[in-house]
């Protein structure tokens, strides 16, 4: 393929098998991905980008990218934490089996109070068995960030999650030791 010229692909999907071409002026497609699937796939390959046009079932693209469409069907969005408030120095987490789980995106939106110091972090701690989980500090826990602070506003920040563990707890620590947060959210999307 070309990286500066549009290309054509096509895409076939002949079960078992998924079978993308670049289609050549000569009329003879050359096959740039075959793969065989068990069954219908709940992603699919689909190759775009910013430049992409879609017409009569072909995708043009000047370069070629890589993107998976997730049907809406194999994405399941819930809220993990919902609360009024964090006390000063307190926590709210809530834990996940992610079992069948592929991709995990988490999403906070929390209020901090007018006098405070401090925001929260959210921790996201790993576990094999439901039980023991990481640790709750930037050096073991599984992974962990924080939205932006700003006394008396409501921030919100989304995170997206792989290569996840079996089972998984989402901990939000206030970090400000003298003032409650206001209304704390976790939203989380599980991606089958």
């Amino acid at each position: 393929m070309s990286e500066n010229a549009w290309n054509e692909i096509r895409l076939f999907w002949i079960p078992p098998t998924l079978k993308i071409y670049n289609v050549t002026t000569s009329g003879s497609d050359e096959l740039i991905l075959e793969d065989k699937l068990i069954a219908f796939p709940k992603t699919i390959p689909f190759i775009a980008n910013e430049s992409s046009v879609v017409a009569n079932d072909l995708v043009k693209v000047k370069a070629l990218s890589a993107y998976h469409i997730v049907p809406a069907c194999c994405k399941n969005t819930f809220k993990a934490i919902d609360v009024s408030s964090i006390a000063a120095g307190g926590e709210a987490h809530a834990d996940l089996d992610l079992l069948d789980c592929k991709e995990l995106t988490v999403t906070i939106k929390v209020t901090y109070n007018s006098s405070a110091a401090s925001g929260v972090r959210v921790y996201l701690l790993a576990s094999p068995d439901g039980t023991n989980f990481d640790s709750e500090n930037t050096d073991d826990a599984f992974a962990y960030f924080e939205p932006s602070f700003s006394a008396g506003a409501t921030r919100q920040k989304t995170v997206n999650v792989d290569g996840l563990p079996r089972f998984l707890r989402v901990l939000v620590r206030n970090l400000d030791g003298s003032y409650a947060t206001g209304a704390c959210t976790v939203w989380v999307t599980k991606v089958r």
